[in-house]
């Protein structure tokens, strides 16, 4: 099944190295690599990209264990907000950092953490990949206030996440909408809002 994963992958990420536009005419990629992931007090995962993946690509941001970058956060002509890579992190308006926690007695989690750099709320959608799964699943949305970190745990031993649907939304008006905004993803997570 890792083969699976990781040649489904590597498959989706060859299809989108071919599709660089006049828009975003340099594709920053992250060199091959391996990491040794937790599944237990026993047992490793150790997942192996054998080619180079991009950072971001149409409006997508992938992360991967052990990854801190930043990005830079433009308004794009529908009134969403437009992604590019930042090679330099003091320069980028976010930055994420994806990281495994594992204590003992307790199952790994992966926390993704979000500072936002902008003077507005930036909110966007997330898939994960797991170890054991074929296909990725929906984790929910992150909320990320500005100038504040936003932790986000995700449940699992996460190989990879898809960040995407990154939009300006409304600042929350209401106690509710506040908590709502500060929760952990994967509580009771949903299809995207579309």
């Amino acid at each position: 099944m890792k083969r699976l994963c990781t040649s489904i992958l590597v498959l989706l990420l060859v299809q989108a190295a071919h599709a660089v536009t006049n828009d975003n005419p340099v594709m920053h990629m992250r060199p091959p690599f391996a990491v040794t992931l937790r599944i237990d007090e026993d047992a490793v995962y150790e997942l192996v990209v054998t080619n180079e993946t991009p950072f971001v690509l149409q409006n997508s941001v992938f992360v991967f264990p052990d990854d801190a970058f930043g990005v830079s956060v433009s308004n794009a002509a529908d009134g969403t907000a437009a992604i590019r890579y930042e090679p330099d992190k003091n320069k980028s308006d976010v930055t994420f950092r994806l990281k495994q926690h594992v204590s003992p007695g307790h199952p790994p989690i992966t926390i993704l953490t979000t500072q936002n750099k902008l003077d507005r709320n930036l909110r966007f959608q997330v898939f994960k990949a797991l170890h054991d799964r074929d296909m990725p699943v929906y984790s929910g949305e992150v909320n990320a206030s500005p100038k504040i970190p936003i932790y986000t745990g995700i449940p699992g031993v996460v190989t990879s996440l898809t960040l995407f649907g990154f939009e300006f939304p409304n600042p929350p008006t209401t106690v509710e909408e506040t908590q709502k905004a500060s929760g952990d993803i994967d509580a009771g997570a949903s299809n995207p809002k579309r």
